[in-house]
């Protein structure tokens, strides 16, 4: 498992196509779309995955990274 800073992450919200929760996460990894899941470090194991990056801080930090006014868990990357 890999770690990522804060600018990393800003970065690839920025110019990817993303998808934010749990629940859009297995979707995703269900129908073979995502290509990296960014998961808060309080609950990296809630998802099995093989690309799986631990995000060193909370969900509110997370949520606030993603330019969302509320707390996020689980970032999927979308294949291209």
């Amino acid at each position: 498992m890999k770690t990522m800073e804060d600018s990393e992450i800003k970065k690839i919200v920025n110019e990817n196509k993303v998808l934010f929760g749990i629940r859009e996460a297995e979707k995703a990894i269900k129908n073979k779309k995502a290509e990296k899941i960014i998961i808060s470090e309080e609950r990296s194991d809630l998802i099995k995955f093989k690309d799986k990056i631990i995000f060193q801080g909370n969900s509110k930090k997370l949520g606030y990274l993603c330019g969302k006014p509320f707390n996020i868990s689980v970032v999927t990357v979308l294949k291209a």
